[in-house]
């Protein structure tokens, strides 16, 4: 009895609260009318896994819906988040965007779509070209910058990437979208073939988008959506042609709000695998591409079918829960060991030469034509060698020669640069996993959550081998003719198969405290287990005598014999039969590692706020880090050291001693502060960080030269972040700057990158500027005709820093040879006058990147619809020396002219820094109709 308060709550309704005097043998109705929820089927929440302003103690930067629209014509997710500091993004063309965190590459970089990870359980990298469409279905996106900062997957070293896809309108209605981009490219443009020739590139898209409303009582409505894709970008050979599409439900039923989405972006699309040589564009043209040939291509299609159900069992407690499968099929296509003729911008195939003639299994090859039919190769040594050992010409039963090889096998260098083919990397997955998370305010101040997450890879991986050119010997007038007299055999031996299993299984626990909403704690911890496996099939022999297959079949490492380590011959069973040098359990891989994180924000006024967090993050090394396709599981572990030790007779006595390092997942410990400031017109925040990398896989070399991967060392990674946003009547404005400093430490190797580990102790850790700033500004005219509203912006990017190689130096081969009086032209040996060798060394940093855009977006009425017309300028000062990526690498097969002989040119094998040239002024217009 007495004063009691009723609260009528239903999902999907206003809660109600009325007051009731409760009276001794009286019955008493009290009636409820609420008002339905509109806007609860707006779109999914993605709590726990993002951060809120003045509570989260993370950095973060939220980019909504509107602004990734105003920036977006036909790119890729990566190229609209540049005003996000601390992060860097590049494309060369559609479906092609990288992207770096605060300097670290991105397969250190967690994306999640709608809370679902899509990193690829191997590789570790989200591959952009399988999610194009995301660009156009954005609700919003949240970047996360710095170490462990998700809780799903394995903790992140660089940051994350949170994107919320469609969603939908509580109206009905219908979009049309269209852009078009076209870029200027005033010079001639080698096409690949030899020829100089104009070249115009545009691509636009289509879009179609469809928002039912809320139907059933509000309590269904869905969204689908299709998109087109096509045309070129600025270097030539990057053409795109692909469709996205999207269709996205949500309902309620009793206390679940459930959403289901499928998406998908089946596509196909050429590439610049290799960046270019600026000294060639004056004679090639600027967006010339070393690899435009026909046989480019990369095809995927990776559909993503998720099921996401947010379960309020109470007014302070929830669960929600993710499910997804996806399955992807698609590769990529390329001219293997293509040559490239640097006068004219031809790219071709190897040389048909009787003298070089081999393919790069021809010591398997040799080995079945001896152990089947009794044939041997000249130069086979022993069965013992499995292949491995050297061979020459194979003499059929009747004396005629059938095949000429030179060199040893596939696993040989020599063998390697002189043969064509089209490589068709296929990469067939299927994944599904789950991930929970179950959320309860046990009091005011405290909040508990906890969750898991489970993932299951399952992949296969062939390489083909196509259109494989060979000697057609039928042709050749006698032993020592054939060059350039060849047969294709559209299929032969494959590179490598096998099957891939990656299985993740994490759990987390977040804990929240707030104190007066002044102090809000939070601390996180996660335990991961992921297990990695692989299974090899079996390789059919090529007989490329006969040009067809064998029954002959082979393993490429699980049948490796074991041999001793001093003496190198094969040890043997009781039997006399080889032993294997693996054993099953040696193809799988297990790695747990936990990871902590605390937290603090203070809100010290309703304005200004303080944060601090530190963590510990780890990451699982790749399967492709573990595991050798050619040589086996830890292969790329085991390394000689050398020991000198001087006798009593003067004799210098050397030892060589195997050692094995198991490969350990990287690890990554950061501290940060922040300062925060927020009022109706600024949102201001600066940023320090200090990040200890830790346990860096990478590419080493042992005593003898022989190829590791190792964790080789350490690096720290440091920097300030600013950011403001600013909105003042009409004005709006936009600034973000990065000041960092990447630095490599310790090394655990005498070399590291293939070069002494002293030349890379303390210098820039390359491949992502260290300094970069942003801005944007913008005034908006209203009252205009038609309800209209016209915005005018500029922007601005400039950013510098951004070091090509590890020692951030590099001898320029090019500038050797303008300095030189004399050269040396089959070694390419440069002398002075004094007969001395040049050598010429320069600062492997890229010149500064500095560019200004303006846009115009008009925003009206006709007949009650709405109608946006947008217009943008990028890149107008089309500054010649801007680039935006490069690539320190070496290109084996290039080819000049010299005194009319056809023979390498001055880059042929050597290392060398190569860049993407950014794109000159272009212009993009869209157009977008939304009918009610």
């Amino acid at each position: 009895m007495g004063k009691h308060e009723v609260v009528a709550r239903i999902l999907g309704y206003q809660t109600e609260t009325k007051s009731v005097d409760i009276q001794k043998d009286l019955t008493q109705n009290i009636k409820f009318v609420l008002e339905r929820k509109a806007l609860l089927l707006q779109g999914m929440k993605i709590a726990e896994t993002r951060a809120v302003p003045r509570e989260t103690p993370v950095a973060f930067t939220n980019v909504d819906k509107k602004q990734i629209q105003d920036k977006y014509a036909t790119e890729d997710v990566p190229l609209l988040l540049d005003n996000v500091p601390g992060l860097f993004s590049s494309a060369e063309g559609l479906g092609d965007a990288e992207l770096s965190m605060r300097g670290f590459e991105a397969d250190k970089i967690q994306v999640l779509i709608n809370g679902i990870p899509v990193n690829d359980p191997e590789s570790q990298k989200v591959y952009w070209s399988n999610w194009t469409g995301l660009s156009s279905n954005i609700k919003s996106v949240q970047v996360q910058r710095g170490a462990s900062s998700s809780l799903y997957g394995s903790g992140v070293i660089g940051g994350s990437i949170n994107i919320e896809t469609m969603g939908t309108d509580a109206k009905r209605n219908l979009t049309f979208r269209t852009s078009l981009v076209s870029f200027s490219s005033p010079d001639k443009v080698a096409d690949g073939e030899g020829n100089k020739i104009d070249y115009s590139p545009f691509n636009y898209n289509v879009l179609l988008k469809f928002n039912s409303g809320n139907l059933f009582d509000g309590k269904f409505n869905f969204s689908a959506m299709v998109e087109k894709k096509y045309g070129d970008s600025y270097i030539i050979g990057t053409n795109y042609d692909g469709y996205s599409f999207g269709l996205e439900t949500q309902s309620l039923i009793g206390n679940h709000s459930l959403n289901i989405s499928f998406i998908g972006a089946p596509q196909h699309h050429n590439q610049a695998r290799k960046t270019s040589d600026p000294y060639l564009f004056d004679t090639l043209g600027r967006n010339y591409n070393r690899d435009n040939h026909p046989y480019q291509e990369n095809y995927y299609f990776k559909p993503q079918l998720s099921i996401r159900d947010e379960w309020e069992f109470s007014d302070n407690g929830s669960v929600v829960t993710n499910a997804f499968v996806t399955k992807g099929s698609g590769g990529g296509k390329y001219l293997y060991n293509s040559t490239f003729d640097v006068d004219t911008g031809k790219v071709g195939y190897q040389d048909i030469k009787k003298e070089v003639d081999q393919s790069n299994d021809l010591g398997r090859y040799a080995y079945y034509l001896w152990e089947n039919y009794g044939f041997v190769m000249e130069g086979f040594t022993t069965p013992d060698s499995l292949g491995m050992g050297s061979y020459g010409k194979y003499t059929d039963p009747n004396g005629n020669p059938q095949f000429i090889g030179s060199g040893n096998s596939f696993f040989s260098a020599p063998a390697k640069y002189q043969y064509s083919f089209r490589a068709n990397s296929r990469n067939e997955h299927v994944q599904f996993g789950i991930n929970s998370y179950w959320q309860q305010k046990i009091s005011q101040a405290f909040t508990l959550i906890a969750g898991y997450e489970f993932r299951h890879w399952k992949a296969k991986h062939y390489s083909l081998r196509e259109k494989f050119r060979v000697n057609d010997y039928s042709k050749a007038d006698n032993d020592s003719l054939a060059e350039q007299i060849a047969i294709v055999y559209d299929d032969t031996q494959r590179r490598y198969d096998y099957d891939s299993q990656v299985d993740n299984l994490s759990g987390f626990v977040r804990t929240k405290f707030n104190l007066m909403d002044k102090v809000h704690i939070m601390a996180d911890a996660q335990y991961a287990i992921y297990t990695s496996k692989v299974d090899e099939n079996p390789i059919r022999v090529f007989d490329y005598a006969y040009g067809r297959f064998t029954n002959y079949e082979f393993y490429l490492t699980k049948d490796i014999p074991k041999t001793d380590p001093i003496t190198h011959e094969i040890i043997r069973d009781e039997n006399g039969n080889p032993i294997k040098k693996y054993s099953d359990d040696d193809y799988k891989k297990t790695f747990k590692f936990f990871s902590p994180k605390f937290g603090v924000n203070v809100n010290l006024s309703d304005h200004f706020n303080v944060m601090f967090n530190t963590s510990l993050a780890h990451k699982e090394p790749r399967v492709t880090e573990w595991y050798n396709r050619y040589y086996g599981p830890d292969a790329s572990q085991i390394y000689t050291e050398v020991v000198y030790d001087t006798l009593a007779t003067g004799e210098v006595d050397t030892l060589k001693i195997e050692h094995f390092e198991e490969l350990k997942p990287e690890t990554a410990k950061t501290a940060e502060i922040g300062i925060g400031y927020t009022s109706s017109i600024f949102n201001i925040n600066l940023n320090a960080y200090y990040t200890k990398y830790e346990d860096k896989i990478a590419s080493t070399e042992d005593d003898l030269g022989h190829q590791l991967t190792i964790n080789a060392g350490k690096a720290v990674h440091k920097g300030l972040e600013f950011s403001s946003t600013m909105k003042y009547f009409n004005i709006d404005g936009a600034l973000s700057a990065t000041l960092s400093s990447n630095k490599w430490g310790d090394m655990n190797f005498k070399k590291i990158f293939g070069i002494p580990a002293d030349e890379v102790s303390e210098k820039h850790v390359p491949y992502s500027p260290e300094r970069m700033l942003n801005a944007s500004l913008g005034y908006t005219f209203e009252n205009l005709p038609m309800n209209g509203k016209l915005r005018l912006g500029v922007n601005a990017k400039w950013w510098d820093n951004y070091w090509t190689w590890f020692t951030n130096e590099y001898e320029d081969y090019h500038a050797n040879v303008a300095a030189a009086d004399s050269i040396d032209y089959t070694s390419w040996t440069c002398y002075d006058k004094d007969g001395n060798e040049i050598h010429i060394v320069k600062d492997a940093k890229l010149p500064a990147y500095f560019n200004i855009g303006s846009s115009l977006k008009y925003n009206f009425k006709v007949s009650n619809q709405d109608v946006s017309m947008k217009l943008r300028f990028d890149n107008i000062l089309s500054k010649d020396d801007n680039y935006t990526a490069a690539y320190y690498g070496a290109d084996y097969n290039r080819f000049t002219t010299i005194n009319d002989v056809k023979q390498y040119d001055v880059l042929r094998g050597k290392k060398y820094p190569y860049v993407t040239p950014a794109p000159l002024f272009n212009v993009s217009f869209t157009l977008e109709v939304k009918f009610q």
